[in-house]
């Protein structure tokens, strides 16, 4: 039970990561993309 629990939180944090890893890249980008149109 308790090693189901952690590795739970474990797919759930790895998951929160990733999604903010990918809004971070979106972000630069969108920045990225104004420096360049200016």
């Amino acid at each position: 039970m308790i090693t189901l629990y952690n590795s739970d939180l474990l797919k759930s944090f790895t998951i929160h990561k990733t999604r903010i890893m990918a809004n971070t890249q979106s972000i630069i980008c969108q920045i990225l993309e104004r420096i360049v149109d200016v």
